[in-house]
């Protein structure tokens, strides 16, 4: 059975998988937060976004902006727990849905935190294409992920079981070779642009992942 397809069918082990996510929120969420400034947005929405993690910290740190938790929705329970204990309801909401099928519309900033690494390019470039349609004009998609180092590109120096390669080790583990991955530079370049998206920065952070800004092609 799928990973997520397990997550659901098993709320359970969904539930524990979510907290897994949240509990490494200082060593992912909070180097990017520090790194990017997501306050030049109106409404963010966090594809995957499981229980609200990221999106609450986002929110209380740049109270300027508005923010939609979107996944599956057998995460609305958590994510409502989060917007609610963040003090957030006025400006966070969930919602339920499929990225493979769709996304809300019309938010200035899309972010895929830890998502696309779960996926093969044929797979990744769904959801994606689907940000592009439904973002607003002017808008951005933002990766926040692991990048694997090539050629001469410098390595890391991070905690074992974060690296870029203790990570790609997991998703071959998970998911088989034909799937999921830690790309190079070059295969987020490629991958975006397949979604008709061109990268315009990489913002290293303080941890293990870096923020990648794309803008749709013109």
């Amino acid at each position: 059975m799928p990973l997520y397809e397990y997550f659901v069918s098993e709320p359970q082990i969904g539930a524990l998988f979510d907290r897994t996510m949240t509990s490494v929120a200082r060593h992912r969420h909070r180097p990017a937060i520090n790194a990017y400034d997501f306050g030049q947005f109106v409404t963010l929405v966090d594809v995957g976004g499981g229980d609200g993690g990221l999106m609450t910290e986002i929110l209380k740190v740049f109270p300027q902006s508005a923010g939609i938790v979107f996944d599956l929705p057998r995460a609305a329970a958590n994510a409502q727990e989060s917007i609610d204990a963040g003090g957030l309801t006025d400006r966070c909401r969930f919602v339920g849905g499929d990225a493979f099928q769709s996304v809300p519309a019309g938010a200035d900033a899309y972010i895929l935190s830890n998502f696309i690494v779960s996926w093969g390019d044929d797979q990744a470039v769904i959801p994606l294409r689907n940000c592009r349609d439904a973002l607003a004009k002017n808008g951005k998609v933002l990766l926040i992920e692991w990048i694997m180092p090539a050629g001469t590109e410098p390595r890391e120096g991070f905690w074992p079981w974060d690296t870029t390669v203790a990570m790609d080790l997991n998703m071959l583990a998970l998911f088989g070779g034909g799937s999921g991955r830690v790309r190079t530079l070059s295969g987020f370049r490629d991958l975006l642009a397949a979604a008709g998206f061109e990268m315009i920065a990489v913002i290293p952070t303080s941890g293990s992942v870096s923020v990648i800004e794309a803008r749709p092609l013109s």
